[in-house]
């Protein structure tokens, strides 16, 4: 992980650095993200999930290649994940139990978005594929649930490890879950520019799956498991970004 940090700071200098001799343009942005994650479970009901808020923060290149349309990537944090319906989850799973209280899971991922940008006047469309590396996730739930006149209230705090390769038990503490370090996907967007000054909305769907690749003890992994389940990564992003060297 060192080594790809080290790459990520020499890659920003060189483009810092480049800017004036390539005609490039480097911004700053940071905004909103709204998360949601896409469960396919093959022997189970897939839980109820809406949106959860994050943010996003970095910054983005655009190198012209010809009239119109340039290379649009950049290097930044992007946070994930879904907060889950509690009670809609509980009462598809047995309609005699109520629920209420709070579930949601949040990743944090060093993104690398690689788009081509076409713009025409102050508006730009781009789209392309992104990578993202996990940095960090944490999972908090509060919940009550009621069943004929009783109630039991349940309280989660663990800590979601990114595992960039396949777990094993000792990998992880007994307060840690792993997810898949290794997210890609596409995604595609809007943008208009007021002089230095751009607002973008975008949609992100990742094609990775976040479970991640484990092993126990015996030496028995979970292949099948993944094969028939998936989760995987929504994220619609809203920016604002600030040329801090223009074309």
């Amino acid at each position: 992980m060192k080594k790809f940090y080290l790459s990520t700071l020499i890659a920003v200098l060189i483009m810092a650095f480049s800017l004036h001799s390539n005609g490039q343009q480097l911004a700053i942005k940071g905004g909103l993200n709204l998360a949601n994650m896409n469960f396919d479970y093959d022997e189970i009901d897939e839980p109820e999930t809406k949106f959860t808020a994050g943010f996003n923060l970095g910054l983005e290149l655009f190198y012209p290649l010809q009239s119109g349309l340039s290379l649009q990537t950049g290097l930044g944090i992007s946070q994930a994940g879904y907060a889950m319906d509690v009670e809609e989850t509980i009462e598809n799973f047995d309609d005699d139990f109520d629920a209420d209280g709070y579930a949601r899971e949040k990743y944090t991922y060093f993104k690398i978005p690689v788009n081509i940008s076409f713009k025409t006047q102050n508006f730009r469309i781009f789209g392309g594929p992104y990578l993202e590396f996990g940095l960090t996730g944490i999972r908090k739930s509060d919940y009550t649930l009621y069943y004929q006149g009783e109630e039991e209230s349940y309280e989660e705090d663990v800590d979601l490890k990114p595992a960039f390769g396949t777990v094993e038990p000792e990998d992880l503490d007994d307060d840690e879950e792993a997810f898949n370090g290794i997210d890609g996907g596409v995604n595609f967007g809007i943008g208009y520019d007021i002089g230095d000054v751009g607002i973008s909305a975008s949609f992100s769907k990742g094609l990775s799956n976040v479970i991640p690749k484990m092993e126990d003890e015996g030496g028995n992994n979970n292949s099948d498991y993944r094969d028939d389940n998936s989760v995987t990564n929504t994220v619609l992003q809203f920016s604002v970004s600030y040329a801090i060297s223009s074309l």
